[in-house]
């Protein structure tokens, strides 16, 4: 029982110091006007703070509901990492390049940012590789785990190669040390191998989906909406990059709270809920207006390109290909999006795919049938493949008189 409340209150202690580290960044911002990157506003560098607290409130919702689950602490450790990240990125920034030997520690804090840098990545592939009880999927997989800590470790000398960081504007490693040039290339290669990890991870996970059932299916779905709306934060923003837009003010912050908040999100319903939605219908949903937005912005894109070139010599303009890309964007959307939504439900939610067919084939049957009982027990049997009650029963009136029949034969399919 003291182990358990100790644990309790290191998991506090830990989300209050992460909290802290995320207001210290906004009174740094609002005391020195200090932005992380050249372009950016004063009010979306306060509003881009906020991005590690969704990871902190369910790591430590969990952690304090629940310290036995390891899963808790792992998502206590990313958004602890992404606070310090973020943090220590603008402390070094405003310490060695806006105001040098104003305050100290500038060299500290660019270290433990780009410590943190490591650790959230590696934080994240180990919180989705032991979700959802916190062990991994089988002990097969033991070797993944110490690959991913190696990963890790062997990232450590990274610290040591000179030139720029990438974690500051402007700066570069001013601890660098010159005859360790060549570690640069070697950590290339470990970011291949990390990526490498993180697929198997998915493997993983995707083996534990097809074995498992009940609860433990609704928090991988849970995971994997997740999962889709990071994808889907991605599939916009690239197209835009494309067409050299970018994405700036109340817009970026709302697109990245989206993108980082969803997954912890998603994990806290699926840990700490008992009842998980009709995560079936959240998924396909998702996974359709997805597929949806790609391949009319890629159609979109693509028309604009072609009618440009088309046109040019014509009219000179572009108005008129962008406005015929419009309209026959438009034009795709409602038979796209049923094509899609159609694939994505026969593909990933199976079950209500079956129902509808099952229930168009009954609909089928019922204009040419005239047997009424050959019809009761069709009809009971479709009822009880698609809504799948405990007991089904059907009362009709018997031929010749007023006593009613049954028929519930539960235990027949219905005809193809």
């Amino acid at each position: 029982m003291e182990s358990r409340s100790a644990r309790r209150w290191l998991a506090v202690a830990l989300s209050l110091l992460g909290l802290g580290l995320v207001a210290a960044r906004v009174a740094l911002v609002v005391a020195t006007g200090t932005v992380n990157f050249a372009g950016q506003t004063v009010g979306s560098e306060i509003l881009g703070s906020f991005w590690p607290l969704g990871a902190l409130a369910v790591g430590g919702l969990i952690t304090v509901r629940r310290p036995e689950l390891r899963m808790g602490w792992w998502w206590l450790a990313i958004g602890l990492s992404a606070a310090t990240m973020i943090f220590g990125q603008l402390y070094a920034r405003y310490s060695l390049v806006l105001a040098p030997g104003k305050v100290p520690g500038g060299v500290t804090a660019h270290q433990l940012a780009e410590l943190s840098f490591l650790t959230l990545f590696a934080s994240l592939v180990f919180a989705i590789l032991l979700f959802p009880d916190g062990h991994l999927p089988a002990r097969g997989w033991r070797w993944l785990g110490w690959l991913l800590g190696g990963c890790w470790i062997l990232g450590l000398p990274l610290f040591f190669v000179p030139g720029g960081s990438g974690m500051v504007e402007g700066l570069g490693r001013p601890w660098g040390v010159k005859g360790f040039a060549w570690y640069g290339t070697v950590f290339a290669q470990l970011v291949l191998v990390f990526c490498l990890v993180a697929v198997l991870t998915l493997a993983a996970q995707v083996g534990r989906y097809r074995r498992s059932g009940g609860r433990e299916r609704a928090q991988l779905k849970w995971l994997t909406f997740g999962g889709v709306m990071v994808l889907l934060g991605f599939a916009l923003e690239y197209p835009l990059v494309l067409l050299g837009i970018r994405v700036e003010g109340m817009v970026d912050v709302v697109y990245e709270a989206t993108v980082f908040n969803a997954p912890p999100v998603a994990v806290g319903i699926a840990v700490l809920r008992n009842r998980l939605y009709d995560i079936d219908r959240i998924i396909s949903r998702t996974l359709a207006w997805t597929v949806l937005t790609l391949l009319l912005v890629g159609a979109y894109v693509s028309l604009v390109v072609v009618l440009q070139q088309v046109l040019a010599p014509v009219t000179g303009q572009s108005e008129l290909a962008v406005a015929g890309a419009t309209l026959a964007a438009a034009a795709l959307f409602t038979p796209l999006r049923k094509r899609v939504q159609s694939g994505v439900d026969r593909r990933f939610n199976r079950e209500r795919y079956n129902h509808e067919r099952i229930v168009a084939a009954f609909r089928t049957r019922l204009r040419s049938e005239v047997d009424l009982q050959a019809l009761s027990a069709d009809l009971v049997a479709t009822v009880g493949a698609t809504v799948q009650p405990a007991h089904v029963s059907l009362w009709t009136p018997a031929a010749g008189g007023r006593e009613p029949r049954a028929a519930s034969p539960t235990a027949e399919k219905p005809r193809p």
